[in-house]
């Protein structure tokens, strides 16, 4: 049968265990699961899974011309993905989460307009400041803190405005 554990050390990179099972100073590195030593151990793969972001904010626009807009806000973003380590008939599962806030800069530029319902595309940056983020080991309770820098990130889009008066969207 297939056996499942979790285990509190980062893999790929994500984080700076000094005990990471990559570098062989895992107690799971020297010794198979089912009892062999390291020269009968199992083929290792490892796999990563990106969930759907979750994003969540306001922004605001300021119309520069008849076409052309600015616009800003703040965003909350979470980021989540499980990375699956297989080694024989054993399974390491982690789940990564980090948390954002976000300030998007855009320009807006109105495609079409007819009657109340205006179409447009936007194109821009946004800041991401990281909040927080953690390796979920599923070992009592434990968690691994990760650092993740500043960054930045491109967006663009189209969009469907609907005007319900002529001083609210």
């Amino acid at each position: 049968g297939r056996h499942s554990i979790q285990i509190d050390e980062a893999t790929l990179g994500v984080g700076n265990s000094s005990n990471d099972i990559n570098n062989g100073n895992s107690p799971m590195a020297d010794s198979d699961p089912n009892g062999g030593n390291s020269s009968d151990r199992k083929e290792e793969t490892t796999s990563v899974q990106h969930l759907m972001p979750l994003t969540i904010g306001v922004r605001i626009s300021k119309e520069l011309s008849p076409k052309w807009g600015i616009e800003t806000g703040i965003q909350y973003s979470l980021l989540r993905s499980d990375i699956t380590k297989t080694t024989g008939d054993w399974s390491y599962v982690k789940n990564v989460k980090a948390h954002y806030i976000s300030i998007p800069f855009a320009v807006k530029y109105h495609l079409f307009q007819w009657k109340n319902t205006n179409v447009y595309t936007t194109t821009g940056m946004s800041f991401d400041l990281p909040v927080s983020s953690a390796i979920d080991c599923g070992i009592m309770d434990e968690h691994l803190k990760l650092h993740y820098p500043l960054s930045f990130s491109i967006c663009g889009g189209i969009g469907l405005q609907y005007k319900i008066s002529q001083t609210t969207t």
